[in-house]
């Protein structure tokens, strides 16, 4: 099991309470405004005219290299508050924003960033996929994943993919600070304090535990999460009653459950089906 960076008690801010401050934040030093577009939605843009409060210190102070950061998150405000808010940070400079995640790893190329925080998203191609696409070039940029919601297993996948950390809007401000400096220095396994303790030694992830069962297994166990019955199921696969059944069992042995009732209400506290499509489309 990986180890678990520092900084590990756990948030207790509701969710989205850490981009609600800097929102605010952003608002008070008025360093954003909304601009009214089409189909009645309020867009934010930066306000260039405006100086930053007087907490921040110029980021030319001291160190003339600041951290190169490239946003490219699904929603557009939550890109918008990153970028106001990062790029008022002492050491810290937006090189680039985006709302599309698919054109990531062009974007990195194109402005070879110190760290890219790339918004969690399992549309394709899945967020794994642009992660690793970019660990596994000849660019020298790490990676880390921003989400609102994410299970331990997703952040297995994403640190197994080649991300340097994976957070959630709730965390901490300065935890993601520290962590966004932290990837940049080449440190491995920044992850929310939310899924840290899932993910300590000792804990057998989801993520591994799903990576027990075959292929079939988890189309049966796709279908045992639709709510089909085994001949349902045996008639789609073309395969026997009996034979579902067996698949059925191995896959209560191996995920340790004692039930199909316990198995469907624990894939779902654990977006079990997500990872089963990611498995189907190679993400």
């Amino acid at each position: 099991m990986r180890n678990v960076h520092p900084m590990q008690t756990p948030c207790t801010h509701a969710p989205g309470a850490a981009l609600q401050q800097v929102l605010r934040w952003c608002a008070r030093s008025n360093l954003l405004q909304p601009t009214v577009a089409c189909s009645n939605t309020a867009y934010y843009h930066v306000n260039a005219q405006q100086s930053p409060s007087s907490s921040c210190v110029s980021r030319f102070g001291n160190d003339p290299m600041p951290i190169r950061i490239l946003i490219a998150v699904p929603h557009l405000l939550v890109g918008t508050v990153l970028h106001t808010w990062l790029d008022h940070v002492a050491d810290f400079q937006t090189v680039d924003a985006t709302d599309c995640g698919k054109t990531a790893l062009q974007d990195v190329r194109k402005a070879s960033p110190d760290v890219a925080v790339i918004g969690a998203s399992f549309e394709k191609p899945p967020t794994t996929t642009i992660v690793r696409s970019i660990a596994s070039s000849d660019l020298k940029t790490r990676v880390v994943v921003l989400s609102q919601i994410l299970q331990p297993w997703m952040a297995d996948s994403m640190f197994d993919a080649g991300a340097a950390g994976c957070l959630m809007t709730s965390d901490a401000p300065a935890f993601v600070l520290e962590a966004l400096r932290g990837a940049a220095a080449g440190q491995d396994g920044w992850i929310s304090p939310h899924l840290s303790r899932q993910l300590l030694p000792g804990q057998t992830s989801v993520h591994h535990q799903l990576r027990q069962l075959t292929p079939r297994e988890c189309e049966v166990l796709a279908a045992v999460m639709r709510g089909q019955a085994n001949p349902e199921i045996a008639e789609a696969l073309h395969v026997s009653t009996g034979t579902v059944k067996n698949h059925v069992h191995h896959i209560l042995q191996k995920l340790d459950m004692s039930s199909r009732l316990k198995l469907i209400v624990w894939g779902y506290d654990h977006d079990v089906p997500t990872w089963l499509r990611l498995q189907k489309t190679g993400g």
